[in-house]
């Protein structure tokens, strides 16, 4: 009975086809759609780089998404990717991100920008808003800060020792964990509008900006790489072998070759995106978790200050009395030395050492510069009255002190302790 039932179903589905080319053959203009219609599903809806980039970064990547557009064959045809590092990670392939250390004021350029972009895309983000009376004022130079509060995923799921995905992947280099935490401030250049601080565990932190990902098994012999660069090759051209092919019948195969396309486009934007594939690395090969946190200071001293605040090495850990040595150079591309930061970086040591007596949900509360309703002493307030930049100080704490209640920085130490720079009431 099946046998008849098939023998049925394939002369029914050669006459549809039949008919359907006979009705192109009498209908010139579907004849010549069916002759661009594939060509036209190619332009710039496929992002092929970022593709080629998660490929390498996961090992895997969905069956959709492997269309070629006419502008990326070069990505696979050319020996010039045949790199360790990442498609898009490779200098010069995607915007630069440039990495301050908060510890020891280190300025270095992130070595895997892309990887960091599509893993942070993946993640959503929550708005603190900033309350602060600076906020209202006019002629702002309003900054946008992101902190990325970065941890170890205790639940991750281990891929088993069989899975070939345990060896293709990239990995973190480093995995060995940290007892201290450590911020990075991120950003395109010393003059940008966004920030982004990436505040977690020192190990992790380090891994993922400034070490290149390496992958968990042995490099193949020279004849493997060769075979598969050569299969890799044969596919693609083959891919356009059939696309020229259809075009140049101007029949049903061609519409079946733009439907194929148009579904792997919609795909990758909606269903399966990148930055999915990110998210899937880091919790089964990276094991590490984000957060994202978004606000804006009302200046770029604000902004100082909020990161100062945040930073879990400006202080030595158990004193107030001085900052850590060398845990502000981080700001020397950003800001001058000279009497005037001096100044400031004095007034803002002062300024946190009363504000470490203080809950953070106080600090929180604390919109204002007033002494009646801030948290800064009346001396501190008629020390630092000439200085312009009196009043950042006070938006910085405030501001870090809503960021920290709000992501539950531990401070200093991994496992949270008493001695973090500000304190958060039981």
């Amino acid at each position: 009975m099946l046998g008849a039932s098939e023998s049925s179903v394939v002369p029914a589905i050669e006459a549809a086809l039949t008919r359907v080319n006979e009705a192109l053959a009498n209908t010139p203009w579907a004849s010549e759609l069916a002759g661009v219609l594939p060509l036209t599903g190619f332009i710039d809806f496929i992002d092929t780089p970022t593709k080629l980039h998660i490929f390498e970064l996961f090992g895997a990547v969905p069956l959709w998404s492997w269309p070629i557009t006419p502008g990326d064959i070069r990505l696979l045809l050319s020996d010039a990717y045949l790199h360790s590092i990442c498609c898009l990670d490779r200098f010069g392939s995607s915007l630069a991100w440039h990495a301050l250390d908060g510890r020891w004021g280190d300025a270095y350029p992130i070595i895997n920008p892309e990887t960091t972009r599509l893993c942070l895309a993946s993640q959503p983000i929550t708005q603190i808003p900033n309350e602060h009376a600076n906020m209202f004022e006019k002629n702002l130079r309003i900054q946008k800060l992101s902190i990325v509060h970065v941890t170890r995923s205790p639940g991750a799921d281990r891929i088993p020792s069989d899975n070939w995905l345990r060896f293709l992947p990239k990995a973190l280099l480093v995995d060995r964990p940290s007892p201290f935490n450590r911020a990075v401030v991120v950003a395109e250049h010393m003059n940008a509008t966004e920030w982004t601080v990436f505040y977690g565990e020192s190990s992790i932190i380090n891994s993922l900006l400034n070490k290149q990902l390496e992958s968990r098994r042995r490099p193949l012999p020279k004849k493997g790489y060769v075979l598969l660069r050569f299969l890799l090759r044969l596919f693609t051209v083959g891919q356009w072998a059939m696309v020229l092919a259809s075009l140049t019948l101007k029949d049903m195969n061609a519409f079946v070759v733009a439907t194929w396309i148009i579904i792997c486009v919609l795909s990758q934007t909606y269903l399966y995106p990148p930055e999915c594939a990110a998210k899937t690395w880091m919790k089964k090969i990276g094991r590490i978790e984000m957060k994202r946190y978004e606000t804006e200071t009302s200046s770029r001293r604000a902004l100082l200050n909020t990161i100062m605040a945040l930073n879990p090495d400006t202080f030595a850990e158990g004193t107030w009395e001085q900052l850590y040595s060398g845990a502000l150079k981080w700001i020397n591309p950003i800001l001058e030395a000279g009497q005037s930061r001096s100044d400031w970086e004095e007034a803002t040591r002062a300024a946190m050492e009363e504000a470490s007596e203080i809950p953070v949900e106080e600090l929180a509360a604390a919109k204002s510069l007033e002494v009646e309703s801030g948290f800064l002493s009346e001396t501190w307030n008629e020390a630092n009255e000439r200085f312009y930049w009196k009043k950042f100080i006070h938006e910085g704490i405030y501001l870090a002190s809503k960021v920290m209640k709000e992501g539950g920085l531990p401070g200093r130490r991994v496992t949270p302790s008493e001695n973090t720079v500000m304190k958060i009431a039981s």
